[in-house]
């Protein structure tokens, strides 16, 4: 399990989860916030059908010990495709951190916990881990929502 970097004054951090092991200690509080089927821990990297995938790549904001969120996604290798209109001009494979639906969790209602979940996605994506994120189920509402408003488009 990797800490983040930069943890916030009030002892919150952002760990990540790499795997399957590395997951089990925050299964009670993922059991505890999923709705949607789709987002399933024991499913994460068996989707038989979608080769890209590498392994689960899940950020767990917490606050001391806690959990108090989750951004649940997976990372692979999937090929991308560059169109303008219906023609497409061509294609490229990418390294892609996508969400899995459903795997936003917990509470991410306060500005100082979405922001560092976002300086923990534009940071793993510096490291060159992944040339994508595709973030998806992000109400346009929320606070996350806002806080990646914040944030470049292009790292």
């Amino acid at each position: 399990m990797k800490r983040s970097l930069m943890p916030s004054s009030e002892g919150t951090v952002v760990k990540i989860a790499r795997s399957l092991q590395e997951l089990e200690p925050y299964r009670a509080f993922f059991e505890a916030q999923h709705r949607h089927a789709a987002c399933n821990l024991d499913t994460l990297c068996d989707e038989r059908g979608k080769e890209w995938i590498a392994r689960p790549h899940v950020l767990v904001l917490c606050r001391g010990a806690e959990p108090k969120a989750m951004i649940v996604g997976r990372l692979g290798e999937e090929a991308l495709h560059w169109h303008v209109g219906y023609k497409r001009l061509g294609s490229t494979t990418a390294r892609l951190f996508r969400t899995v639906t459903g795997g936003i969790l917990g509470d991410l209602s306060q500005p100082e916990d979405c922001d560092l979940m976002c300086q923990e996605l534009i940071r793993f994506l510096g490291t060159g881990e992944a040339d994508v994120a595709q973030i998806s189920g992000v109400s346009s509402d929320s606070q996350l929502y806002r806080s990646m408003g914040l944030r470049p488009r292009v790292v």
